[in-house]
């Protein structure tokens, strides 16, 4: 009987030489494809119907179960200026309003946000009130916390440069921005002022890394420059003036510089 079912396989194209009845693995092949009932042929070996199809579902599954809990990590909290807006022009003659927007986040239960202006902050439970700012350029941010005022996990924050008018001249580093991370060790810094104008007479700026100076001269008539960096971080800072007088103004930023 069992050399008959052998030889009724190798005529159908499967054999199992090696393995007795019922525990061996069938052969096929692409001329010869036929395998015993409830069996396919797959590449070179007779397959059990549904083991492939049941392991290739496992896997996508996974996949797709996977992929679900990446995007579900990255809807976390968030909080958004409302007022005012990345750019905006502010008067200081009077408090202006700050708004924030907070999704997925419950405060006072699960903590509450610190608004920084500049370098200070102050912690925030209500998501509107009045502020009164100083004149020149400030950098607002808004960062979600835990009840410790420790930055929530992952962190979510916002960002708006705003100008609140004093006429008075003012410079800011326009590019690159604060904590940039650069590649290669150069990078070109751009400035914005106002009530100063590049163009005038007298008018220049300087560029620093460090205490370095990168121009030999004051740079007149642009608003860029190319400054040299140093491996790791770097304070790049710029200063405004009329040649042959102290500054009147500057800012600064720190980038981190790698190859």
């Amino acid at each position: 009987m069992m050399r008959a079912r052998v030889i009724a396989l190798l005529l159908a194209g499967c054999y199992a030489p090696e393995f007795p009845e019922g525990e061996g693995t069938f052969r096929c092949s692409e001329e010869q494809p036929s395998c015993p009932d409830g069996y396919h042929c797959d590449g070179a070996e007779c397959v059990a119907e549904g083991a492939e199809g049941e392991g290739e579902g496992e896997g996508e599954g996974e996949g797709e179960a996977e992929a679900e809990g990446e995007s579900e990590g990255e809807d976390g909290p968030t909080i958004a200026f409302v007022a005012p807006n990345d750019g905006d022009d502010l008067g200081a003659d009077a408090p202006e309003l700050i708004e924030v927007a907070v999704d997925e986040f419950a405060i006072p239960d699960e903590g509450h946000w610190h608004f920084f202006i500049d370098d200070d902050y102050t912690p925030e439970m209500e998501l509107s009130f009045e502020q009164q700012f100083e004149g020149g350029f400030h950098d607002l941010r808004a960062e979600l916390v835990t009840p410790m005022h420790a930055p929530i996990d992952p962190p979510a924050s916002d960002l708006a440069r705003v100008y609140v008018e004093d006429f008075a001249p003012h410079v800011r580093i326009a590019t690159p921005g604060d904590f940039a991370a650069i590649v290669g060790r150069e990078v070109r810094v751009e400035i914005d002022t106002r009530h100063f104008d590049l163009a005038e007479k007298g008018n220049a700026w300087n560029l620093y890394v460090g205490d370095e100076r990168q121009n030999k001269l004051p740079i007149l008539a642009s608003d860029e420059a190319t400054a040299s960096l140093e491996a790791g971080a770097n304070v790049i800072r710029v200063e405004i003036l009329r040649i042959g007088q102290k500054p009147i103004d500057s800012d600064e930023v720190t980038v981190t510089s790698s190859e």
